[in-house]
């Protein structure tokens, strides 16, 4: 997170980020995208994409923010056209996504660029992470974190809702881009899900 006088770090850390959208520009060239599904924490990640599809791509698309229902500060934050701050009274098995304060450099990007923000329950989780890992998803095997889940889980429930879809004007045309960006940071928890599932 960033706050008056602590912002180098941060934006820094924001650039390293900005490297996975040069990346997805080299391999898709001038192809564009209708969506992003953006997971937050304190935003810096999602900020960073944001920042990246200015730099990168000719169009920005509709971005969709994706936090845990426990800690949804970038949600609260554009609600109140302001950055909130809150306690986490419960942690999110979205570890790194836990967070109740939204950066102040990822701030100044978010708050004139985000279309629409998605909150998203702790049980929906395990069951992604499980169908990653089983291929139900792609020809490969994906090893996954929890934090590289809410897109999946945002863009799921949001196809099987009529009155959110068409309002954020998802369709068959939709051409979507949802980041993974963590492995099975805990690999502990990983195989427990994927052995009580």
């Amino acid at each position: 997170v960033s706050w008056k006088n602590y912002e180098y770090v941060p934006q820094l850390i924001m650039a390293g980020y900005c490297v996975m959208v040069k990346e997805i520009f080299k391999q898709i060239k001038k192809k564009s995208f209708s969506h992003i599904f953006l997971q937050a924490g304190v935003g810096g990640m999602a900020a960073a994409v944001i920042a990246g599809f200015a730099k990168y791509f000719n169009k920005i698309p509709k971005i969709i923010i994706v936090e845990p229902d426990k800690a949804d500060c970038v949600l609260r934050s554009i609600k109140k056209k302001k950055p909130v701050k809150f306690n986490i009274l419960n942690e999110s098995i979205m570890g790194g996504m836990s967070c109740g304060e939204v950066s102040k450099v990822a701030w100044d990007i978010l708050r004139s660029s985000v279309n629409y923000c998605v909150s998203i329950s702790d049980d929906l989780v395990k069951p992604v992470i499980f169908s990653l890992a089983n291929k139900e998803f792609s020809d490969k095997q994906i090893e996954a974190g929890e934090c590289a889940t809410p897109g999946i889980i945002a863009l799921k429930s949001i196809c099987f809702n009529r009155k959110i879809r068409n309002k954020i004007g998802l369709n068959n045309n939709s051409n979507i881009l949802i980041f993974g960006c963590e492995g099975a940071t805990d690999k502990e928890m990983y195989n427990k899900i994927l052995k009580n599932i």
